[in-house]
This record gives C-alpha cells, sequence and structure tokens, in this order.
C-alpha cells in the first residue's frame, strides 16, 4: 500500500469540552495527481482521480492509502458520484459514450446501468441498494431510478418535462432537477413520476435539488438567468413555499450540496474563492470549514455528509496551490455528547447521537 500523504492535519475549535476540533485530511493517492471525492457513505468515499491524463473513478476507506482504482477495463475514463452500502455510482466512458455505471469496490466489479437504447446515462447517486440519475433515450432525456440492474431504470420524469436527472436518494424521496421548456426546477419525488413535486422558488429563475433527508431537500437556485447570475443555497421542506434561502452574509454565490438531519453542507464564494461549509437550517448558521485547511489551499467545496453515530464526516475537495493540484477532502469531528454546550456542533450532536446514518453525492 502507499504510504498516507497528509498534506493538512489541522483543527478548528468550534465546540467546547473535548470533542472540540476538527480536521481535514488529504486523500491524495500516491500517483500525485488530482483528485475529487464527491460522496460519502458508510465509511466510504468516491469520486475520481487523475492519474495521467484522464480521469478515473476511484473510492477510499478515510486516507489516501485506502485509495482504490476503479476505472473499468475498456473504459477511457470514469467517476464515482456516489456512495452508500459498499456500492459506488458513476458514470465510464467506453467507445465514446458515457455508460450508467454501479461498482462495489473495485474495477473488475464494474455494471453497467444504461437502459436499453440510451445513447447516454449516468448514476449520480446512492442510497441503501439505489442508484439515481439520467439517461437519453431517442432524444428524450429521463431521471432514472435504478435497483442495481440496467433493466431496473424507473423513468421518473413528469408529464410536460423535456427531461431531468436525479441528484439525491433519500430513505422515501428522491430530489433531482426537471428540464420544463429549456429552464431547469428543483424538484421532489416519491418513487413515480406522477409524485414530482416542484420546488422551484419565487424569485429564483431556474433550481436544482442536491440532497434530501426527513423530508427535507437542499440545493440551490440561479437570481436571474440560469448558470450566469448569481445563486444561492437553497433549503426546503418539500413545497415551493418553503424554501429558506441559506445564502451566508458576504458571499457572492453558495450552493448546499447534501444534507444528513439537520445539517447541510456546501459552499459559499467569498472574493472569488469557494469556501466548503456548512448550515443549520438558516443563512446565520453559516460555517465555514475552510478555515480548517492549510493556507496551501486557495478554495474548497464540500460535496456530502455521514455520520457513523460516533463522528461526523463530510468529503469535498479543494486546491492545492503549492503542489499545483487539486486534493480530495475529508473532515471529521467527533460528534459531542447532548449536555455538550456548543451553540454549532452541539446541535448537531443531539441530532445524530447514537445513529448511523448516510447521504450520497452528485457531481
Amino acid at each position: 500500500m502507499p504510504p498516507i500523504r497528509l498534506a493538512v492535519i489541522v483543527s478548528l475549535g468550534l465546540a467546547t469540552g473535548a470533542n472540540a476540533a476538527w480536521t481535514a485530511v488529504a486523500l491524495t493517492p500516491a500517483h500525485g495527481g488530482s483528485s475529487w471525492a464527491w460522496s460519502i457513505g458508510d465509511g466510504q468515499e468516491a469520486g475520481y482521480s487523475r492519474p495521467l491524463f484522464t480521469e478515473h473513478a476511484a473510492v477510499w476507506s478515510g486516507s489516501a492509502s485506502s485509495y482504490v482504482d476503479l476505472n473499468p477495463a475498456g473504459a477511457s475514463e470514469s467517476h464515482a458520484w456516489g456512495a452508500s452500502g459498499g456500492q459506488q455510482a458513476g458514470e465510464a466512458v467506453i467507445n465514446n459514450q458515457y455508460r450508467a455505471a454501479l461498482w462495489t469496490g473495485t474495477a473488475a466489479s464494474f455494471t453497467d446501468l444504461t437502459p436499453q437504447g440510451a445513447t447516454f446515462a449516468s448514476a449520480y447517486c446512492a442510497r441503501a441498494g439505489m442508484q439515481g440519475g439520467g439517461a437519453v433515450i431517442g432524444g428524450r432525456g429521463i431521471a432514472c431510478l435504478w435497483s442495481g440492474t440496467a433493466s431496473s431504470c424507473v423513468d421518473l420524469t413528469p408529464a410536460g418535462a423535456l427531461g431531468g436527472a436525479l441528484y439525491g436518494l433519500g430513505a422515501t424521496q428522491q430530489v433531482g432537477s426537471v428540464n420544463f421548456n429549456n429552464i431547469f426546477h428543483a424538484g421532489v419525488w416519491s418513487g413515480t413520476a406522477a409524485s414530482f413535486v416542484d420546488l422551484n422558488p419565487n424569485g429564483f429563475f431556474s433550481s436544482q435539488g442536491g440532497g434530501v433527508d426527513q423530508g427535507h431537500q437542499v440545493g440551490y437556485g440561479f437570481i436571474g438567468s440560469p448558470n450566469s447570475g448569481p445563486y444561492h443555497a437553497l433549503f426546503w421542506s418539500g413545497t415551493a413555499a418553503s424554501a429558506v434561502d441559506l445564502h451566508p452574509t458576504g458571499a457572492s454565490d453558495s450552493a448546499a450540496t447534501r444534507m444528513l438531519g439537520n445539517t447541510e453542507v456546501g459552499y459559499a464564494t467569498f472574493n472569488g474563492n469557494d469556501h466548503a461549509g456548512l448550515w443549520l437550517g438558516t443563512a446565520s448558521s453559516w460555517l465555514d470549514l475552510h478555515t480548517a485547511l492549510a493556507p496551501a489551499y486557495s478554495f474548497s467545496r464540500a460535496s456530502s455528509i455521514w455520520s457513523d453515530g460516533n463522528t461526523l464526516f463530510i468529503a469535498g475537495y479543494g486546491r492545492n496551490d503549492p503542489a499545483n493540484r487539486i486534493d480530495a477532502l475529508l473532515w471529521s469531528q467527533p460528534i459531542p455528547a447532548p449536555t455538550t454546550a456548543s451553540i454549532t456542533i452541539g446541535i448537531v450532536g443531539l441530532q445524530l447521537a447514537g445513529r448511523r446514518r448516510s447521504t450520497s453525492s452528485h457531481p
């Protein structure tokens, strides 16, 4: 096994008592190329790395030395976007076509989830033996919910939509976005196309959903025009009218990517640089995780969140300027006991103590 490469181990005191330190560990593989962590679940981080000039899907188990290259035979490149229960979901480019992919920890375990007749497919999230993503069949995009095989794809695209995709899976709900007249709206489903609820809030031109848990959803919305105007992190409770703007004071842009219990993760942009961070349901609760990184990192993003019941883990990535690369990153902090006095992580401890929970990821 290659040596553990800890480009950064630093701490940020947030809660009082012995469990007050955040640590941030770089997962950069021994090959030294750039790497990205997009998802964390059940003790594994999924993403991709760039060992030479192409990107390879990858999985880690909490350290750089645990890196496994998932790029299957015959694939020119691949990416893993979701992790759950020992499975990794993503895509592999085979014969110049994007194929939805499912792995169980090795390149040889690759399973092609691409539905019959699809010219494009990708799996963006995973949870409890299910995978979510999108495909294109006959020129029409569809939001796809799989259960481990290509033939299991359930089309969740609502009536009247030009296409859609799933980016997050909860215990009973799915979240993503749907294309209405070439404008994307965040949405939430409960397993069928007919169950779709449009989450695009008033005041936002377009939006995308990224994470879902316990009847709540997170994502972001564009103010003005799609993909050009400023965008704000958003938190929903199942309806468009329930939207809460999580945008921190002083930020130019922000996005929420995943959630666990009452904790949301993502990033906000300050002075042109993205900072990984977390929220507890309000804009004022923003906590900047970028300050837990060494000065070598010019930007960072948090992609996903998971807990084993004792420790809170956040996966993401950041720009390591001296090394001229992107590092996959893993933040962690022990969950304080419910009696710990804390205005931030203590609330997380009350929500998660003694429970094993996970979320999936998306690009």
